[in-house]
């Protein structure tokens, strides 16, 4: 899991979504009014580095991949925003193709 911690790539776009969903490639849209500035992840209790290199404006998508798909399918994830505000929740990223993000909860599918 630390490989997936720390490897973190930006792909320029995605492949299919078997691919996706082996590799740990999805989407993310931001379907909140504020924009996201962070996207943590968390393994022994402790919080990564923010995944994002630039931030998500309401609206805007992002491509993020986190380099392979070793370690447990469900993370506990922290999204923070400009405001200051923040949630987390777990998610399961062997299911997660496109993830929406709303001020207090994420869906995907």
């Amino acid at each position: 899991m630390q490989k997936l911690i720390y490897s973190a790539l930006i792909l320029a776009g995605l492949s299919t979504s078997a691919q996706a969903a082996a590799d740990w490639v999805f989407t993310i849209t931001n379907k909140s009014a504020t924009t996201i500035d962070r996207f943590r992840t968390q393994e022994d209790g402790a919080w990564s580095s923010s995944w994002l290199t630039n931030h998500i404006e309401p609206g805007d998508t992002f491509n993020m991949h986190f380099g392979h798909a070793d370690g447990d399918c469900s993370v506990r994830t922290q999204i923070g925003f400009e405001d200051n505000t923040f949630f987390d929740v777990d998610v399961d990223y062997c299911q997660v193709e496109h993830m929406d993000i709303y001020e207090k909860r994420i869906t995907w599918k």
